[in-house]
């Protein structure tokens, strides 16, 4: 297992083994690159040991409060504020933290071991239940040393489809991917395990609770200053759209580093919206020229490291790039989720309309419908749920036709548009940016 995650922390790695229990961690350090700060992590008392990826931005505030409590700490990073903080607060540390993380904790006197992933599900975290065993990894593929894999036909629909396979749904029958928010507890002494929400996005939604753009501003500013939190430096993804361009603007700083792919002479090249942004802020920039050639070289590796078909062909350019920046730095900030949070798709201008489209299609029968405006959109969405779809932009019927084995039934995304507020937007309202990041 631990060769198996090699690739994912090259700076050092251990091991816990013992009775019923088992610990590995390979480590990309980050904060406190000392081997004082290397996992799997042990209190002093030896009560608990920890393995924890990720990154909690308010672990300096955390540490202030702590210490104020007489807690005292050996290490600079924020494993130990983790680990401390739980010790401290119990279960309660989650409503302290802010970051990005997937950790598991075995605490012997409580005699539980505790899984948990951020709010937003932004680190990964699998788990695999069969019998007494139950496991959980970053990666699928240690799993597999546990489990033979197996295709999840339920999962393969939806990425055929939708491009990603949502809810608990990986790719392995028999492995669950942990939603966002989730904690897992097992009892050491007799293996029950209790799976708790501890924090849901969508509770936080309020219709016509909006905020204005400096509120918005600030959020953005504040959020960007707790990512450049690191000391072994940083350095930015520079696609040339709005997302990445902001963030190389405020995080800017002499001879800051940025990165990007170059695609030459093709019409999809953002080479000129890259170069206004590194001659006003004058970075230290990288074009990375991909090829065609380079492109099919390297798609082996990406399917190999993405666990089944690759879902997006900007997945292979994307792990090109970050070769190069890897040679470079261990950090790198992108622009990633401010189409989703400020509504910046095409497709969220128009959820009224295909909210009605939706409605029309429940109550009319849409088959005989010709497939031309004004009907073409109601015959595509006949029965079928508005917010889930309009991020399909292929024709995804005729892919049902191909694969008739293959086609997705409701599930999350249905679930989770169920829940939005009576007007059905697929849009994140961006208070809940604000407020909670």
């Amino acid at each position: 297992m631990e060769s198996d995650l090699l690739h994912r922390g090259p700076d050092s790695g251990d091991q816990l083994s013992e009775e019923g229990i088992g610990l590995v961690f390979r480590r990309l350090s980050i904060l406190d690159p000392r081997p004082v700060s290397d996992q799997p992590m042990r209190d002093e008392t030896g009560r608990c040991h920890l393995v924890f990826n990720g990154e909690i931005y308010n672990y300096r505030s955390l540490r202030q409060t702590l210490e104020q409590h007489g807690i005292t700490f050996r290490t600079d990073g924020d494993t130990e504020v983790l680990l401390k903080g739980y010790l401290h607060w119990g279960e309660s540390v989650f409503d302290h933290l802010e970051g990005m993380y997937a950790f598991c904790l075995v605490d012997r006197e409580e005699g539980v071991a505790i899984a948990a992933r951020d709010p937003l599900g932004i680190k990964p975290l699998y788990m695999l239940r069969d019998g007494a065993l139950l496991a959980f990894a970053s990666e699928a593929r240690p799993l597999h040393r546990l489990r033979s894999a197996a295709v999840d036909e339920a999962a393969l629909a939806e990425l055929i489809t939708f491009g990603w396979a949502a809810g608990r749904l990986s790719n392995y029958r028999g492995i669950d991917r942990l939603p966002g928010g989730t904690l897992v507890k097992v009892s050491l002494s007799d293996g029950g395990v209790v799976e708790r929400k501890f924090c849901d996005p969508l509770e936080t939604l309020v219709p016509g609770d909006d905020i204005g753009k400096e509120e918005a501003w600030a959020a953005v500013e504040e959020s960007i200053a707790d990512h450049l939190v690191s000391d072994v430096g940083y350095t930015v993804q520079l696609s040339g759209g709005i997302d990445s361009s902001l963030i190389a603007a405020l995080a800017a700083k002499e001879n800051l580093a940025s990165f990007s792919v170059n695609l030459r002479d093709h019409p999809y090249d953002e080479g000129k919206f890259q170069d206004m942004v590194v001659q006003q802020y004058g970075l230290d920039h990288t074009a990375v020229t991909v090829t065609n050639q380079d492109y099919a070289e390297i798609l082996p590796a990406a399917v190999h490291h993405m666990e089944g078909p690759t879902p997006h062909g900007g997945c292979a350019t994307l792990m090109l790039l970050c070769g190069r920046i890897r040679d470079h730095s261990k950090v790198v900030l992108t622009g990633e989720g401010a189409d989703e949070m400020f509504g910046g798709y095409l497709r969220y201008s128009l959820w009224r309309k295909t909210m009605w489209q939706e409605r029309i299609s429940s109550w009319l029968p849409t088959g005989w419908w010709p497939d031309r405006w004004p009907f073409a959109g109601l015959r595509r969405l006949g029965g079928l749920d508005a917010a889930a779809y309009s991020a399909v932009y292929h024709d995804f019927r005729s892919v049902a036709r191909i694969f008739p084995a293959l086609v997705p039934t409701p599930g999350a995304r249905e679930a989770t548009s169920a829940r939005l507020p009576s007007t059905r937007s697929p849009i994140l309202n961006p208070c809940w940016f604000a407020k909670t990041r």
